[in-house]
């Protein structure tokens, strides 16, 4: 299992490659686990030099569940920050009007 970026796909049209399959464009990286702390993706990224990472089922070999990006790491710790500051639980924090919007 792997990524493709868009990116990629988009540079490897416009040289003309167009006749490849998507296998030999595929970026093979580490699997993440929902189980796995943020803290461990993050290290991966780090180690890998990537920003995103799949998550897949432990369960069922090969079954994509998400993906998880530097951003979305960023955000959580970002509500987590802000929702300690506050006394809050940072899972049941608001989001902002700006976060709301980028959401949508």
């Amino acid at each position: 299992m792997g990524l493709v970026s868009e990116f990629r796909v988009r540079r490897t049209l416009a040289e003309g490659s167009g006749k490849r399959t998507i296998g030999t464009l595929v970026d093979r990286r580490p699997l993440l686990v929902p189980e796995q702390s943020l803290v461990e993706a993050v290290l991966l990224m780090d180690q890998w030099e990537t920003r995103q990472l799949a998550v897949v089922d432990h369960n069922v070999p090969g079954h994509l569940v998400g993906l998880v990006t530097m951003s979305d790491i960023i955000r959580a710790q970002a509500r987590a920050a802000r929702a300690a500051s506050d006394g809050a639980d940072p899972l049941e924090h608001p989001m902002s009007d700006v976060q709301e919007a980028l959401a949508d």
